[in-house]
C-alpha cells in the first residue's frame, strides 16, 4: 500500500459508517478481513469500496450502505438456513480469538517482537474481525426480521465470550509500540501507530521510518477497496472534503424531515435534552439525566451511560455495546442511526421512541450554550477591559471584530466571578489567529514584539502591585486596554492543543506567557489598592465600580454598590444587577451552561503534594474571604492567585476546582509542603464552610467525614 495521487473513485453512494480512535496500523489489518469476506469461499465481491480517513487521531470510515444492507441479508439468511455455515464461522471466531489471546500474553513477556510476530498479530486480528462481522451482521439481520430468537441468542452468547479480545487489541498494540520504541530509542511511540503493516515490519528489520509520518497524523486516507493504497496530505484532504460534502447533503435532508431512524433497543419512549459525546475526553462533561448521543460506545462509557435518560448512536446493531448496556440497565435506546452526532446538537429537545426505532427532533437548540471557562474574583474595571479587548474592539492586526456576540458573559455570585464563553466565538478567534499566521509568516514574531512593547509601560506597575493616583490609574487601565487584544492572541495560541496547532512552533510565545503569569492578578490588585486609596469609605466595594464612575467620581450609594457585590451579570458593556440569568439568556437568545452537581461523600482530583490532613473547610471564593480563614482550616477555592498567600499560609491543605500540576495552588503547595488536590471541578460547590473533611493527597481523594 503506497502513497499516491488521488485516484478516480465512485463516491455517489458512499456514506460515513463510523468514527473511532483507531490507528492506521489497526485499519491496515482490515485488508485481511475484506479478502476473506470478498472471497469465493464466503461472500464473493460483497464490497467494492472501503475508505478510512485518519485525521489527528480520529479514524472515520466510509462505505456503501447499499452494499452493507445486501451483505447483511446474505449473511443473515445463510446463518438462518445453513447450520454447517453457523458452525464454521463460530469455529473460526473461536480459533482466532484464542490465538490473539496467546499473542497478548506474549507481548508482556521477555520475548522479542519479531517481524513474524507482528505480521501474525496484524493478520490474526484481521481474520477475527472478518468472522466477528459475519456473526454481528447475522444477529442484526435476525433482530430486524424478528424471528429465530434461538439462533440469535446462540450467536450472542458465542460472540460476547470474546468481545474483550477485540476491545483489547489497540491496548496491546500500544504496548508493542512502547516496547519497540524503547528498544529502538524512538521518542514518540505514537509515531509507530501511523505505520502500515509492511512498513512496521520493514522498520523492525532496517530501523527506518517513512518521512511523512507527521503529515499522515494530520490527514491521510487508507483506501482498502477497490485497490489498496494510501493518500497523504493534500490529496487525502480533497477526498475527505468530497466525502464530507456528500454527508452534509444527507444531513440537511434529515434535518428537514426532523426524524432519525435506527435499531430500537429496550422499548420505551422518553423526551429529553441531548448531549453529544464525540470522544473519550468529553466523558467527564456528561450531565446526569441528559440523552446521550455518540458515534458508538465502549466499556469506558459505562459510568456515564448509567446517568443517561436514553442512548442514541450512529453505529451499532442489536449486539453493539450500547445495545447490550441499554437492555441490561433498562435504558431506552436507538442505535445505528448513522448520523445522529452530525444532526443533533447539545441542548436539542428530542423524543426517543425505542418502540419503533425513531428519534424525533422536537426543538432544535438554536441557543448557543456558553461554557464556563474559569472562575476568578476580578474587579469590574478589569472585566470592562477584558470584555472590550476580546469581544468589542477590532483586532489591531486585521481590523476584524469578534463574530459571535455577546461572546463573553461574566456572572458575579458567591463572592467571585464566573466567565462564560460562546464556543463558536472561541473557534472563530482561534481560526482567525491561525489564518493570520498562515497569511503573514512573520505574525508570530510581530505578536511577540507587540506583547512585550504593550506591556512595557504597565508591567513594572503590576509586578510591584503599586498604588496609583486617579490620573495614573486611568492611564494604567488605558494602557492595559490597548495591550489586551495582543494578550488575547498570545493566550489563545497557548490554549491550542497539538491538533489545533498542526505542527506550528509557538515555543517563543509560550515562554513569553510564562513571563506574564502575574498579569491578571497583578493588574487587579493595582486597581483595588488604588481605588481604596481614592475612595477609603468604599473599601469593601471598590471592586464593583465602573471605569466611567471612577473617571467622573459620580459614585453610587453604598446600598447600590452592596447589591452589585451580591451579584450581577456583565456582558456587551451592560450590567444586570441581581440573579438575572433568565433575563440575559432571553435578551441575547443564549444559554449559560449549568452544572448538575450530585451530592457525594468523596471528591477526586489531581495529586500535587502528598500527605493526609483532617480539618474543617473554609471556602475562599474571592478577596473578601482571604482574611476569614483560621489556622489549620482547609482552604477550598475555584482557584488560588498570588493574593491568596496570607490565607494559604494559615491553611493546612488546599483543594481547588481548577488547575493542574503547574497552577498557582500547585506551586505554592510544593513550596509550603502542604497536601494539595487540584482540578476537582466541583469541590467549591459540594463543600461548605465548617464541613469536616479528610484530604488524602496520597490518593487524590477528599472524604467528607461530617457535614456541618
Amino acid at each position: 500500500m503506497k502513497a499516491r495521487e488521488i485516484p478516480k473513485l465512485t463516491l455517489e453512494n458512499i456514506s460515513k459508517f463510523w468514527e473511532r480512535e483507531y490507528s492506521l496500523f489497526t485499519m491496515s489489518s482490515w485488508k485481511v478481513s475484506l479478502d476473506i469476506i470478498n472471497s469465493r469461499q464466503w461472500f464473493k465481491d460483497s464490497f467494492t469500496i472501503f475508505i478510512c480517513i485518519y485525521h489527528n487521531g480520529i479514524a472515520t470510515h466510509f462505505r456503501s450502505y447499499e452494499e452493507e444492507n445486501c451483505f447483511e441479508k446474505l449473511v443473515g439468511e445463510k446463518i438462518i438456513n445453513n447450520r454447517t455455515f453457523r458452525k464454521r464461522i463460530i469455529e473460526q471466531h473461536v480459533l482466532y480469538a484464542e490465538h490473539l489471546l496467546t499473542l497478548y500474553r506474549q507481548i508482556g513477556g521477555k520475548n522479542e517482537l519479531t517481524p513474524n510476530f507482528i505480521r501474525d498479530f496484524n493478520i490474526s486480528f484481521g481474520k477475527l474481525c472478518a468472522f466477528n462481522t459475519f456473526i454481528q451482521r447475522g444477529i442484526d439481520y435476525i433482530a430486524r426480521v424478528k424471528k429465530h430468537k434461538r439462533i440469535a441468542n446462540f450467536l450472542i452468547k458465542r460472540r460476547t465470550k470474546y468481545e474483550h479480545v477485540l476491545g483489547a487489541y489497540d491496548e496491546y498494540f500500544e504496548k508493542i509500540c512502547a516496547k519497540i520504541a524503547k528498544k529502538r530509542k524512538i521518542k514518540s511511540p505514537d509515531l509507530l501507530k501511523l505505520l502500515l503493516i509492511n512498513e512496521f515490519i520493514d522498520f523492525i528489520k532496517i530501523n527506518k521510518l517513512p518521512k511523512n509520518l507527521e503529515s499522515r497524523k494530520r490527514m491521510s486516507a487508507l483506501i482498502l477497496l477497490p485497490t489498496p493504497f494510501l493518500l497523504v496530505g493534500k490529496s487525502a484532504s480533497i477526498l475527505f472534503k468530497k466525502l464530507k460534502n456528500q454527508e452534509n447533503k444527507l444531513n440537511r435532508q434529515i434535518i428537514e424531515e426532523r426524524i432519525l431512524k435506527g435499531t430500537p433497543i429496550y422499548k420505551k419512549r422518553v423526551k429529553g435534552y441531548v448531549q453529544v459525546i464525540s470522544n473519550l475526553k468529553q466523558l467527564i462533561k456528561f450531565k446526569n439525566g441528559y440523552i446521550l448521543v455518540a458515534p458508538t460506545t465502549l466499556p469506558k462509557y459505562n459510568p456515564i451511560l448509567k446517568k443517561a435518560k436514553a442512548i442514541i448512536t450512529d453505529e451499532g446493531g442489536f449486539l453493539s455495546h450500547a445495545a447490550v448496556f441499554s437492555r441490561e440497565f433498562r435504558i431506552p435506546g436507538v442505535v445505528g442511526t448513522k448520523i445522529a452526532t452530525k444532526v443533533l446538537k447539545d441542548g436539542d429537545l428530542v423524543e426517543v421512541d425505542a418502540n419503533r426505532g425513531i428519534v424525533k427532533i422536537l426543538e432544535n437548540n438554536q441557543k448557543p450554550i456558553y461554557k464556563k471557562v474559569f472562575t476568578r474574583d476580578f474587579s469590574l474595571p478589569m472585566l470592562d477591559v477584558w470584555y472590550k479587548g476580546e469581544a468589542y474592539d477590532s483586532k489591531p492586526w486585521s481590523g476584524k471584530k469578534q463574530a459571535f456576540l455577546p461572546y463573553i458573559v461574566f456572572v458575579r455570585e458567591d463572592g467571585t466571578v464566573k466567565s462564560y464563553y460562546d464556543p463558536r466565538g472561541v473557534k472563530w478567534i482561534k481560526n482567525h489567529i491561525k489564518e493570520t499566521i498562515k497569511k503573514d509568516k512573520k505574525f508570530l514574531e510581530k505578536l511577540e514584539k507587540k506583547v512585550e512593547e504593550k506591556l512595557k509601560p504597565i508591567q513594572p506597575i503590576y509586578d510591584g502591585e503599586k498604588t496609583l493616583s486617579k490620573k495614573d490609574l486611568l492611564k494604567f487601565i488605558k494602557n492595559f486596554e490597548i495591550a489586551y487584544p495582543w494578550i488575547e492572541a498570545m493566550w489563545w495560541l497557548c490554549e491550542m492543543d497539538e491538533n489545533e496547532l498542526r505542527g506550528l512552533d509557538i515555543s517563543p510565545i509560550k515562554k513569553l506567557r510564562k513571563k506574564t503569569t502575574k498579569l491578571s492578578t497583578g493588574t487587579d490588585i493595582v486597581v483595588r489598592k488604588s481605588l481604596i486609596k481614592m475612595f477609603p469609605k468604599l473599601k469593601n466595594y471598590v471592586h464593583v465600580l465602573k471605569i466611567d464612575e471612577i473617571k467622573s467620581e459620580k459614585i453610587p450609594k453604598i446600598p447600590d454598590l452592596k447589591k452589585r457585590d451580591e451579584g450581577f451579570i456583565y456582558t456587551k458593556n451592560m450590567m444586570y444587577i441581581g440573579n438575572n440569568r433568565n433575563v440575559v439568556e432571553k435578551k441575547y437568545n443564549i444559554k449559560l451552561e449549568t452544572e448538575n452537581i450530585e451530592s457525594k461523600d468523596e471528591i477526586k482530583g489531581i495529586i500535587v503534594y502528598k500527605g493526609i490532613v483532617k480539618g474543617k473547610v473554609k471556602r475562599v471564593m474571592g478577596h473578601k474571604h482571604i482574611d476569614l480563614i483560621k489556622k489549620g482550616e482547609i482552604l477550598v477555592s475555584p482557584m488560588t492567585t498570588p493574593d491568596f498567600l496570607p490565607a494559604m499560609k494559615k491553611a493546612s491543605a488546599f483543594i481547588t476546582d481548577e488547575g493542574g500540576l503547574t497552577c498557582h495552588a500547585a506551586i505554592i503547595a510544593r513550596e509550603m509542603k502542604k497536601p494539595c488536590i487540584v482540578g476537582t471541578k466541583i469541590a467549591s460547590q459540594i463543600l461548605k464552610d465548617g464541613d469536616l473533611v479528610e484530604v488524602d493527597a496520597n490518593r487524590g481523594i477528599v472524604k467528607i467525614l461530617k457535614r456541618k
